[in-house]
């Protein structure tokens, strides 16, 4: 009988060995951010702040409120005026897909469809 629970237990210790080791793939962190920071400006004149960011896809109104709230969270309390234009690709010299304006006590937002990326329809 002690040679069987010596086996038993030398048999769960390997088990446990086994799994506690496991090279499991970790999985990768995402950004915190829905948004990369393309360029950004500061006006110390008018404490005003201009920032241009390219919104994480899929692109569309509530995901760019969002990335856009949370740029003027990280920056109302040192600037007056934020202004966000969002894009759907890293290239600012394209029409914006929004701009957003912060003036201290609330915030507008102009969306212009147009510059969302275009689905070509495969049939």
């Amino acid at each position: 009988m002690d040679m069987k629970k010596l086996i038993l237990m030398a048999l769960l210790t390997t088990l446990l060995l086994a799994c506690s080791n496991s090279k499991t793939p970790k999985q990768e962190a995402r950004d915190a951010e829905p948004y990369r920071v393309i360029s950004s400006l500061v006006n110390p004149a008018n404490h005003s702040l201009l920032v241009m960011i390219q919104v994480d896809p899929p692109l569309n109104e509530a995901r760019v409120k969002k990335a856009v709230e949370l740029v003027i969270e990280n920056n109302k309390g040192q600037f007056q005026n934020i202004e966000v234009k969002s894009f759907a690709t890293p290239d600012a010299n394209t029409p914006p897909f929004a701009t957003s304006d912060f003036d201290g006590q609330s915030v507008s937002h102009r969306f212009n469809p147009q510059a969302a990326p275009q689905k070509i329809p495969s049939h």
